[in-house]
């Protein structure tokens, strides 16, 4: 049990939490099953009357990817033969009680680069990423207050956003740069497509209970975040006249190189990566930004997904295979940098201003971005069956 909540709160998503129970089971000879949704793990042990159900409530957390590559290293050496259950246990308070690997202003300048990459590769100039930079820096700002102030936790969704859109149009008009890059690229980090792309592959894997829990979420967010941005907008534009809509730029080829490599060191400490794993963070968002350029010119562009996707599916297989760690930590930046959020919330926005069709038609290309983001990663799996069907007779994994 502690397992399985630890793995879960850490970013698992349900169907790799239910498969190492259904393993750690038969390893230990227990006959274990398990049901897990965000917000919950219901466990059974036993079998007919002597059935026990136990129910472990949970909170869904953020991705700690170190946490999770020590916690699964530790699974592949828990055995009978060479390692106590309670000695395994005792370990795994010891990971789960030991301090940060980043410091919060640490985690606020990675929060700051990260969205000067992302307006690099939307087209910006320097304006741009000066302007992204300093509103990303804002709302990092805001996001390590809820630590100091519970209550504001409930809000912060839509007050980040409401920060990122009041400081995009004050910036914009300073500098003379996009606001709405500096407004996606601010919030990029907050834009739930990662979660909408786990809810769709858990609805393909048929685990429906936790995939519509995770899509309500998305959802919600989405909405929150949209909210947040009309709010934000609408009290700046009463000191503020609007803007033209910049046209993109042609970006320097050795730029977009710097932005790849501050991105990956970027997400390998919001994700809490340790520095070991940084190298394989930033191979993961190089393969997935160059297979997207590549797809981008071959394929139907509401297509264009797939390719990616597949490319940093097979990447992560490949990496857990030879390396013994999950394949979570070589995927997740990978899918971070394909994920279509950023047209989820051009979405709302078009619909919040009346824009109808224009509204509906990037509401239809998100889903159909991220099922095809879906689709590569299955392919992946099926191409080069993940870890778990190759752990030996003497370890769990």
């Amino acid at each position: 049990m502690d397992f399985a909540t630890a793995l879960h709160s850490f970013g698992a998503p349900a169907h790799r939490v239910e498969e190492i129970v259904d393993l750690l089971g038969e390893k230990t000879g227990e006959r274990v099953q398990l049901f897990a949704v965000p917000t919950a793990l219901i466990f059974t042990f036993g079998e007919g009357k002597k059935q026990a159900v136990q129910v472990q409530r949970t909170r869904p957390g953020d991705f700690d990817l170190g946490r999770l590559a020590e916690l699964e290293t530790m699974l592949r050496g828990l055995g009978p033969a060479n390692k106590s259950l309670k000695e395994s246990s005792k370990s795994m308070r010891r990971v789960l009680s030991r301090a940060e690997l980043y410091t919060p202003a640490q985690f606020l300048l990675a929060f700051s680069l990260v969205s000067a990459s992302v307006s690099v590769f939307m087209g910006g100039s320097w304006r741009e990423i000066l302007g992204s930079l300093i509103a990303g820096f804002l709302v990092g700002a805001l996001l390590q207050k809820p630590q100091s102030l519970p209550n504001l936790g409930q809000v912060i969704v839509p007050g980040a956003a409401l920060l990122a859109s009041f400081a995009a149009l004050i910036l914009g008009y300073v500098l003379d740069a996009s606001t709405a890059i500096i407004t996606t690229a601010s919030l990029i980090v907050l834009v739930p497509g990662f979660t909408l792309t786990t809810a769709l592959t858990e609805l393909a894997t048929g685990h429906w209970s936790s995939g519509s829990a995770r899509l309500a979420a998305a959802a919600t967010n989405f909405l929150l975040l949209t909210f947040g941005v009309a709010l934000g907008h609408a009290a700046a534009s009463h000191f503020l006249p609007d803007t033209a809509a910049l046209p993109l730029r042609t970006t320097p080829i050795l730029l977009k190189a710097l932005a790849l490599i501050v991105a990956g060191l970027s997400l390998s400490v919001l994700f809490k990566a340790r520095t070991q794993d940084m190298k394989w963070i930033v191979l993961s968002v190089t393969v997935a930004y160059l297979a997207s350029i590549m797809s981008a010119e071959m394929l139907d562009p509401r297509l264009s997904a797939f390719a990616p996707a597949l490319a940093v599916g097979l990447g992560a297989n490949i990496f857990a295979r030879l390396s013994g760690h999950p394949a979570a930590l070589f995927q997740v930046p990978g899918v971070m940098i394909l994920v279509p959020g950023s047209l989820g919330l051009h979405s709302l926005l078009a619909l919040l201003n009346h824009d109808i069709l224009p509204g509906v038609e990037s509401g239809f290309a998100t889903f159909l971005a991220a099922s095809s983001l879906v689709a590569g990663l299955l392919f992946a799996n099926l191409l080069i069956a993940p870890k778990l069907d190759a752990w030996d007779s003497d370890s769990v994994c």
